[in-house]
C-alpha cells in the first residue's frame, strides 16, 4: 500500500479540490491510500466525500503563519501513519512544506501547481517571497507537476519546468457530462427559462472571476432583445455587491442567482452558452465540463489557449462589445462530448498519476 498525504490547504468547493478528491474516488484503493492536511478548517465541503472513501482529514495551522506548530503536528502525523509520499498543492507555500517533509523522511515529495497566476497582489515583498519559494521548491521536491504549461511555468520557471516538469491535465469523468435533451427541457421548465436564451456562469463571487463585466454585457444584450437570462451559480464575498449591481441596473428579471449548487453537470444542459470572463485561471475544470457537454463557451483571452478542445469555445478580449456580438451571433450546433477518451478524461489522468506514485 502506497500512502499519500495530500497537503491542500482547503477541502471546500473548488476546481483543484474537486480534482484531487475525484482522483481519490477513482484510484485503485487496494494500492493507494490518500489522507489530507487542511489549514484552519474545522468543517470542509468535501468532508463527507473524503470520509466515504476512508480518507482522514488533519486540520493544521497555516505553515506560513505558524510554521513551528505546523512542523510539530506534521511530525506527529508522520510518526503515527508513516506516509510514503507528500503531495503539496499550495502554490508557493509548497516550498516550506516540502522542506519540512524532506527533514521528516518522506520518501517522495511532490509539488503541484494548479494556477497560472498568484491571487495575491504583486509588490516587492511578494515577488521576493515568490522567488525564494520557487528556489526552495526546485531544491526540495522530487517531482514537479502542473495542470497546464502556464501553471508549471508560473510556479517553477519556464526553463526549469520544460526540463523537469510533468503535466497532469485536469480531468473529469467525461461520460457524466454528456448532453441530455430531455433533462434540459425539464430543468428549463423548473427554472422558468423555457423562452430564454440562457447564459450560464458557475463561479465563486470573487474579484478574479469578473462578474461585474458580465453584468455590463447583459445590460447591453437586453437592450437588443429581452430574451437573455444570466444564470449565476456560486457563493462568495462579492455576492451581495453583484446583487446590488443587478438591482441598480434594473436587471432583476434577467438574472437568476442559484447560490451554491452541487448539480453542475445537470445545469450545463440548461445553458445555451457558458461564460468565463476571468482575469486569470489555471486550467479550469469547468471548461472541461462545458466542452464535455458540448455547450457553446466564451472565455476571456487571459485564460490559456490549452483549454480549447472544441470549435465552439471562443477566446475573447474583455471588451463588452466583443462579448455582446459573440453571444448574439453564436450558432447552435449539435452538442458533442469532446472530452471522452482523451487525456482530459479522469480515467486517463488517474492512470498517469498512479505511475508517478509508483516510481
Amino acid at each position: 500500500m502506497i500512502k499519500v498525504l495530500q497537503v491542500i490547504g482547503s477541502l471546500n468547493i473548488g476546481g483543484a479540490e474537486n480534482m484531487i478528491v475525484s482522483w481519490h474516488e477513482g484510484i485503485n484503493p487496494n494500492e493507494f491510500q490518500f489522507d489530507y492536511i487542511v489549514f484552519n478548517e474545522e468543517n470542509s465541503d468535501y468532508k463527507n466525500r473524503v470520509e466515504k472513501i476512508n480518507g482522514r482529514i488533519f486540520n493544521l495551522p497555516s505553515p506560513t503563519r505558524n510554521p513551528f506548530k505546523f512542523y510539530r503536528m506534521l511530525k506527529e502525523i508522520q510518526k503515527q501513519y508513516h506516509y510514503d509520499i507528500l503531495h503539496a498543492h499550495t502554490l508557493f507555500s509548497n516550498g516550506i512544506i516540502l522542506k519540512m517533509a524532506k527533514h521528516l523522511g518522506f520518501k517522495k515529495r511532490i509539488s503541484h501547481s494548479h494556477s497560472g497566476k498568484n491571487r495575491v497582489k504583486e509588490n516587492a515583498v511578494t515577488v521576493a517571497y515568490g522567488k525564494w519559494m520557487q528556489a526552495l521548491i526546485q531544491q526540495e521536491a522530487d517531482v514537479y507537476l502542473a495542470c497546464s504549461e502556464s501553471a508549471g511555468n508560473f510556479l517553477y520557471g519556464e526553463a526549469f519546468f520544460k526540463q523537469y516538469g510533468t503535466l497532469i491535465e485536469n480531468a473529469i469523468l467525461a461520460e457524466a457530462f454528456t448532453y441530455k435533451a430531455e433533462l434540459a427541457q425539464a430543468l428549463k421548465k423548473q427554472y422558468h427559462l423555457e423562452d430564454s436564451i440562457v447564459i450560464g456562469m458557475v463561479a465563486r463571487f470573487h474579484e478574479v472571476k469578473n462578474h461585474t463585466f458580465m453584468i455590463e454585457v447583459l445590460k447591453s444584450l437586453v437592450q437588443i432583445h429581452p430574451k437573455y437570462t444570466l444564470v449565476l451559480a456560486g457563493d462568495g464575498p462579492l455576492l451581495h455587491e453583484i446583487q446590488a449591481k443587478v438591482k441598480d441596473n434594473h436587471l432583476e428579471k434577467h438574472v437568476l442567482f442559484l447560490g451554491m449548487v452541487n448539480n453542475v453537470k445537470e445545469l450545463l444542459n440548461v445553458f445555451d452558452v457558458v461564460v468565463m470572463p476571468s482575469f486569470h485561471e489555471g486550467f479550469p475544470l469547468a471548461l472541461l465540463e462545458a466542452q464535455a457537454n458540448g455547450v457553446a463557451t466564451m472565455i476571456s483571452n487571459a485564460i490559456t489557449q490549452e483549454v480549447k478542445l472544441a470549435d465552439n469555445l471562443m477566446h475573447l478580449p474583455l471588451e463588452v462589445d466583443a462579448w455582446v456580438s459573440a453571444i448574439v451571433n453564436m450558432q447552435q450546433s449539435k452538442r458533442i462530448n469532446h472530452i471522452l477518451n482523451t487525456k482530459y478524461d479522469l480515467k486517463t489522468s488517474i492512470l498517469k498519476l498512479e505511475e508517478i506514485y509508483r516510481r
